[in-house]
């Protein structure tokens, strides 16, 4: 039902149709009068009688007429009413309706703006877990410049141990070469000394044997030759010490020279276990490096990642 406040006011909307009204009124109570007034006098001609009847006939009409027009208007009125109360009523839901769109639409946005600021949170994580990987890489990279100096370092060392032991080994060579010679010479030597002793052995038979011949000879010639045997005995005994002097010599150098060679051959291989170890270490370096080379990019991909998605938060 309509509000009767809210109705329109026909005489304030449509005042020419009011007058009209009101002057049709006017003229059927004048006619009525007239009517009355000539009916009481017996003044009315019939005729004119019959011409005031269908006047007030058209009068009528008229009324009627209006009377219809009135309604329609009101009806109308009405239908226009209804239609904008039904506007007002849906102007109201559209305005609840944007309240309502207001409301998430803050609501989405304090969500976007709190999402954003996760995303820029996580970002700055990334950044400084970013930038600790490229310390750690710039680090590691700095480690590996070093290992591959020490490693260009103790190839150097390898090269130079390399060549010392081929002079070790030269000289070894040349000192094993010097042993045969002098073994060779102590050969030959023992057996000059075996040849000349055993030429003395059989002068000394043959001297006693002179002796044992000739016991007619004086005392003093036996003196004399006794005197010649014990000089031939230091002499023998002289080269006998010789000998064991040349033999100790020789032992001692031969000796000295396997030590020599077992020495040097422990510091080869000591120097191999470090060269072994160290390439190790420096294996396990690149396999850091590329470990954590392989971190940085994914640390970059997630990066960039979280950067298009901001991108695109924007955008939209």
């Amino acid at each position: 039902m309509t509000n009767e406040q809210d109705k329109p006011n026909i005489q304030e909307d449509y005042p020419g149709l009011k007058s009209e009204q009101d002057k049709l009124i006017l003229n059927f109570n004048t006619l009525k009068q007239i009517i009355e007034s000539g009916a009481k006098s017996g003044a009315i001609n019939p005729d004119e009688l019959v011409k005031v009847r269908e006047e007030n006939k058209a009068l009528q009409r008229g009324l009627d007429e209006s009377e219809d027009a009135i309604q329609a208007y009101d009806r109308r009125a009405e239908r226009e009413y209804a239609d904008l109360q039904a506007q007002k009523n849906k102007t109201d839901q559209v305005e609840n309706e944007l309240e309502s769109v207001q409301c998430d639409f803050a609501q989405t946005d304090a969500e976007y703006k709190q999402f954003i600021a996760e995303k820029d949170r996580e970002l700055a994580e990334l950044r400084v877990r970013l930038r600790r990987y490229e310390s750690r890489n710039t680090d590691m990279e700095g480690r590996l410049t070093d290992a591959n100096n020490r490693v260009d370092e103790l190839k150097d060392t390898a090269q130079e141990l390399h060549y010392a032991l081929q002079d070790q080994d030269n000289e070894i060579d040349q000192k094993d070469r010097e042993l045969e010679s002098v073994q060779c010479d102590l050969a030959k030597t023992d057996a000059d000394y075996k040849d000349r002793l055993e030429t003395k052995d059989r002068a000394a038979r043959r001297v006693i044997d002179m002796y044992k011949n000739r016991t007619a000879e004086t005392e003093d010639t036996a003196q004399e030759l006794h005197y010649a045997l014990q000089d031939q005995d230091k002499e023998s005994d002289q080269k006998d010490r010789e000998l064991e002097s040349i033999q100790a010599d020789f032992c001692e150098e031969s000796i000295s020279l396997q030590d020599r060679v077992a020495i040097e051959q422990h510091e080869k291989a000591h120097f191999i276990a470090k060269f072994t170890e160290a390439d190790t270490a420096i294996q396990n370096l690149r396999d850091d490096y590329r470990t954590q080379e392989a971190i940085l990019k994914e640390l970059q991909k997630q990066a960039n990642n979280i950067n298009s998605e901001i991108a695109i938060l924007y955008g939209e």
